[in-house]
């Protein structure tokens, strides 16, 4: 891409700040349970600590970034818009809610509902830039990941908005599908689905040695938690993930800055 210096200034410092936002976490993560001597069942459980300012702006941060950063095709482009609401409810939904929290909920209320109508007006954007029309055009095996992946954000969105507006405010739990016995809260599945979408990402980019990384992630996570840290897996997986994610964005920001 041809950039006038300042847009290309613009460009590469958002890059930088997806590659060292995830790294601020990592580090005050970890020297938090260090200074601690605790280390929590996942990077999701500081939301309840001092650690939660942190948690909350870095992800926010990273959800701004990575919907103004503009891929190098229109698929690209669309997973990280994903990937980018995604980051937006993993900082807003807190892991457990702490139910007779009135305002609390109302202010929840509003914040997702805001992210929704932003999310609403990207999607508005995109089909009137032609960006939709794009995406449409490509082979059958791209339509099929678009239309999946856009039918589970639908889903997650439909789902969310639901559990949040439809009970009292005084009963709002957003337990996701705990109520059909599977133990997954709306924030674990925004976190998982996150994760997903940067390994998507990463796997466009050509970089199969740090998708392959990614993908063991559980593996070698299980691993280290037999080995050192029992009852941590979580944690321990998505440090796992934080690095491959900022070791990505590294590789891919010197790339680019060497063009």
């Amino acid at each position: 891409m041809d950039h006038h210096p300042q847009q290309r200034a613009t460009y590469l410092y958002v890059r930088w700040m997806l590659a060292l936002l995830p790294a601020v976490l990592f580090v005050v993560t970890v020297a938090s349970s260090a200074i601690r001597q605790d280390l929590p069942g996942s990077i999701s459980a500081y939301y309840g600590s001092p650690v939660r300012d942190v948690f909350v702006g870095v992800m926010v941060a990273v959800a701004v970034c990575l919907v103004a950063y503009q891929g190098d095709t229109p698929l690209e482009d669309y997973n990280f818009n994903g990937g980018g609401f995604y980051a937006a409810c993993v900082a807003l939904i807190p892991t457990t809610y702490a139910v007779g929290s009135v305002d609390d909920v109302w202010s929840l209320r509003c914040s997702v509902t805001v992210v929704a109508l932003l999310a609403a007006v990207l999607l508005a954007r995109e089909w009137a830039t032609g960006k939709l029309a794009q995406l449409w055009e490509q082979p059958s095996r791209v339509r099929w990941f678009i239309g999946v992946t856009f039918a589970t954000l639908i889903a997650f969105l439909a789902m969310t908005l639901w559990q949040l507006w439809t009970p009292p405010a005084e009963s709002v739990t957003l337990d996701g599908l705990t109520g059909l016995g599977i133990p997954l809260r709306v924030h674990d599945l925004a976190a998982i689905l996150l994760i997903c979408a940067l390994a998507v990402s990463v796997l466009m980019a050509g970089e199969r040695v740090i998708f392959g990384a990614m993908v063991v992630g559980p593996l070698a996570a299980w691993g280290l938690s037999a080995a050192f840290a029992p009852g941590h897996f979580v944690i321990l997986l998505e440090w796992w993930e934080i690095v491959c994610f900022c070791v990505f964005w590294v590789r891919a920001t010197l790339g680019a800055a060497d063009d």
